[in-house]
């Protein structure tokens, strides 16, 4: 296992992690969903009907998304052309409200714990997504301590992430530690 899945699996598998036996709800089971399809070998559909878990889709385009919402806060596009919008402004009651995603996300699952969130992605965003969050992370405060094949482990503000990009799979996971 290279540091980065070994990374990858900490921040993901509620029994890879010390003292977090605890956690076997749906955010253990979220973990678990997020782990399997970083080893790309699930799919979201493999999710089934997990506690705390909702199957969505958010886009620019969807008029009844918060995202779309005229109110909603968006940021100017940066150097990579992508608009930016936050966790919070695409309807997520908890994590970090004003972590950094596209504006246009197609979010195909989600999880919306108050310790974990779970973005599982339309696989066609997969690389775009990487590109944007590999430029915007690190002046939103977070700081990236892995980068390689389209996957990213990074912390900051209280929160602990992964993001990775596999055949047909694309997922974001943040957690408090």
């Amino acid at each position: 296992m290279s540091p980065l899945e070994s990374e990858v699996r900490r921040l993901t598998d509620p029994e890879y992690s010390v003292g977090v036996s605890a956690r076997r709800s749906g955010a253990g089971l979220a973990g678990l969903l997020v782990a399997v399809a970083l080893a790309g070998c699930g799919s979201p559909a493999d999710a089934g009907g997990a506690p705390g878990a909702a199957r969505t889709s958010v886009s620019s385009s969807a008029a009844a998304s918060p995202a779309a919402s005229p109110s909603s806060p968006t940021q100017p596009a940066a150097s990579d052309g992508i608009e930016a919008s936050t966790l919070r402004a695409m309807g997520f009651g908890n994590g970090p409200g004003e972590f950094p995603l596209p504006a246009d996300l197609i979010i195909d699952y989600q999880v919306d714990n108050p310790n974990n969130i779970t973005l599982v992605i339309d696989p066609s965003q997969g690389g775009q997504t990487y590109r944007f969050l590999r430029s915007r992370l690190r002046d939103a405060g977070y700081v990236i301590s892995a980068d390689g094949q389209q996957s990213l482990v990074f912390s900051g503000k209280g929160w602990e992430g992964a993001y990775t990009v596999s055949n047909g799979v694309a997922a974001l996971t943040l957690r408090q530690p």
